[in-house]
């Protein structure tokens, strides 16, 4: 009777996770105006003007999201294709972008860049669109897209065959807990 009661309360638990990982979360807006929202599927952001051309670093982007452990996966312009994630139409004032083989275990931050301004966002899908709206000249003109660079925190998955021996640890832990009551 104790292990179906503790039984359904684990599967509750975990049908309410699942159930959570699945949301999305709101478009993340740069500034006061809500127009300037240049990244899909995000859930923090930063941004500056008159930032010195060149590739943004991780500093550049400390505590964006309150982490502060990002670190550098690649960079990407219209010279330079990254082979961990896409953008479309650099150049341009708005494309797609996409990460096509994404870590699940980490969280990933997409900085853009745009003349002397950057936005940087951290990501809650592993595709979506964007546009340079924030990114504008002295007119308040968005700026083409120069470069992008992406960044990750977190560890890795635990591989499958790991997660398999924990499970069986685990289920065996209970059969002999299990059987101590019993006897």
């Amino acid at each position: 009777m104790l292990m179906t009661k503790s039984f359904r309360t684990l599967m509750a638990t975990a049908a309410l996770a699942v159930l959570a990982g699945g949301a999305q979360a709101a478009t993340c807006t740069f500034g006061s105006d809500p127009s300037t929202s240049d990244v899909v599927s995000s859930t923090a952001c930063i941004g500056a003007n008159d930032h010195p051309s060149g590739l943004l670093a991780a500093s550049d982007i400390a505590n964006l999201g309150g982490f502060s452990d990002w670190s550098l996966v690649g960079k990407s312009d219209a010279s330079e294709t990254s082979p961990y994630f896409a953008i479309v139409d650099f150049g341009a004032t708005s494309g797609t972008w996409k990460i096509p083989n994404p870590d699940a275990g980490k969280t990933y931050a997409l900085s853009l860049k745009a003349g002397n301004s950057f936005a940087a966002y951290v990501l809650s899908g592993f595709s979506g669109d964007w546009t340079t709206n924030a990114l504008t000249n002295s007119k308040g003109e968005p700026q083409d897209l120069s470069n992008a660079v992406l960044f990750s925190r977190g560890v890795s998955a635990i591989p499958l065959p790991a997660a398999g021996w924990l499970m069986i640890a685990g289920l065996g832990g209970l059969a002999a807990v299990g059987r101590r009551r019993r006897g």
